[in-house]
């Protein structure tokens, strides 16, 4: 009898440590809760076994979201904390004055990292929050302005911020793809950029199309040693190619997913390297990759291209 208690100790014991996370539960505190992307984050760290989502930041949040109740030992069952099971705060002002005990965050608040996907409005708090908890800090925002910008570079000089304007690990592997290929190929190699979107997408080009031509140019100008300008499309009776152009082209449609081609067109040969996102939830997942990524670093400004150097080796 002994033996076979040892023996179901045993396997439990491996069965624990099979399904145990290989990796530190990471504690994530998110930014834009409740926008699109929000949801689809918070979802992901819900459905991860190494992750906890501790609590989210969204303007939009009624009270209902972070009940009085929620903060008590002992809760009450079927408490509504909505979909993500944990409570939104309308800003990190608010979380603080509605959880701190004794000037304190208690420690059932107390995150790892800080993932922000709202918008430019409110950065200064972010900024300010982040410092003052010596919190890693992933900015999947865009839009910033000059001086936002540095403030950013400013913070990043005492934590460490990650900051992309597209967290799709593919899309920016296609970026660095890109930048191989047209280092290999040459200017003996036309360059051209195609992105697909739903119709409802109101800006073109896409900011990953102008992304990848960016670091394109930059690769083409290092080659040849002369400037590199950006072609919008082409129409009219005088639309052959310059050399020394990247044309970039948008197509609105439908309920396409968001796609991107890099195409580098020789003699007698095409090479098409081509990325397509199928859900926001590889934007989710990349957030993921980025804050445990940053999570083991020093104060400084991280951004994919680190992630995926470290990833690969190269």
């Amino acid at each position: 009898m002994n033996d076979i208690k040892k023996d179901t100790a045993t396997a439990e014991k491996q069965n624990e440590t099979k399904n145990a996370p290989s990796f530190p539960v990471l504690r994530a505190a998110v930014i834009g809760a409740l926008g699109k992307t929000g949801r689809v984050l918070s979802a992901a760290l819900n459905e991860s076994s190494d992750c906890r989502y501790v609590f989210g930041i969204d303007r939009n949040a009624p009270e209902t979201y972070y009940p009085e109740a929620y903060y008590s030992d002992e809760q009450p069952s079927g408490i509504n904390r909505n979909e993500t099971n944990v409570p939104i705060f309308t800003s990190l002002a608010a979380f603080f004055n509605d959880t701190q005990e004794n000037g304190k965050i208690p420690k059932r608040f107390l995150c790892d990292v800080i993932i922000d996907f709202s918008s430019r409005d409110g950065l200064a708090e972010r900024l300010g929050f982040a410092k003052t908890y010596n919190l890693p800090l992933v900015l999947a925002t865009t839009g910033f302005s000059a001086s936002d910008q540095t403030r950013i570079d400013e913070t990043a000089k005492t934590i460490p911020i990650f900051q992309a304007a597209n967290l799709s690990l593919g899309a920016n592997l296609l970026k660095m793809l890109c930048v191989f290929a047209q280092r290999a190929l040459g200017q003996n190699f036309d360059t051209e950029i195609a992105e697909y979107h739903h119709r409802e997408k109101k800006d073109a080009p896409s900011g990953t199309a102008m992304m990848i031509a960016e670091a394109l140019r930059k690769a083409k100008e290092t080659q040849c040693g002369t400037k590199i300008r950006f072609s919008y499309g082409r129409n009219g009776t005088n639309s052959s190619r310059n050399k020394n152009e990247i044309g970039i082209h948008s197509v609105r449609g439908g309920t396409i997913a968001g796609t991107h081609e890099a195409i580098f067109a020789g003699d007698d040969e095409t090479i098409v390297i081509r990325h397509e996102a199928q859900s926001r939830k590889i934007f989710a997942l990349g957030a993921i990759e980025a804050a445990r990524f940053l999570i083991e670093k020093a104060a400084g400004k991280y951004g994919m291209e680190d992630l995926l150097y470290e990833k690969t080796g190269f």
